[in-house]
């Protein structure tokens, strides 16, 4: 049975799904139909993002981006601020490294879904379909892309004890040219922001 749902769904999905459904040290009653859901809100949630944001930035900005992290970052200060090293301990890395060292990678996940939850709704909010449509917003929009593009960065590397391939599908086509490190160290690494 979980060679077939391997054959269809791949590796990853299975590890997903076994870390969402059966947190460090319990057992695993398995279901069909939760299998499915956990992978269905895998590839919603963080599949739609990478997508939307892969497809904003080829469509509004021609595949490239002409401002860097800390313009973004200093012209949007308020936005995905749980994102910064600094944001006292209540940062997104802070919690995604203490559910790893506490060998609970399910809340790590779920670091991972909040990330990209937030970065989903910031793009509803923020409307960069409208803002492609005024040259004068050209900067606001390059922004948001830029600090999304950004949390997707993070949320690649953070979902690659887990996820290895799906991480380095996502990497490969967040950076093509691969000048992000592929064996990076998560402790040290999330905060390179060119």
């Amino acid at each position: 049975k979980l060679r077939t749902f391997i054959g269809l769904y791949g590796q990853d999905a299975l590890r997903y799904y076994v870390v969402r459904a059966a947190p460090f040290g319990s057992d695993l009653d398995w279901s069909d139909t939760e299998f499915v859901r956990t992978y269905d809100e895998l590839r919603n949630v963080v599949g739609n993002l990478l997508n939307r944001v892969l497809n904003m930035l080829q469509r509004y900005c021609g595949g490239k981006l002409s401002i860097g992290y800390e313009q973004a970052r200093n012209r949007e200060e308020n936005v995905l601020p749980f994102l910064e090293q600094d944001y006292f301990d209540q940062g997104s890395h802070d919690r995604y490294r203490f559910w790893m060292n506490e060998h609970r990678p399910a809340g790590a996940l779920e670091e991972i879904d909040f990330v990209a939850t937030a970065c989903n709704g910031l793009i509803e909010q923020r409307g960069p379909w409208i803002l492609a449509k005024d040259p004068n917003k050209k900067l606001e929009l390059e922004s948001i892309l830029t600090l999304v593009a950004d949390a997707l960065r993070v949320i690649a590397m953070r979902l690659a004890p887990i996820l290895p391939n799906a991480s380095n599908a996502m990497l490969d086509q967040i950076d093509p040219k691969k000048r992000i490190a592929r064996d990076f160290d998560l402790g040290d690494m999330l905060y390179h922001h060119d």
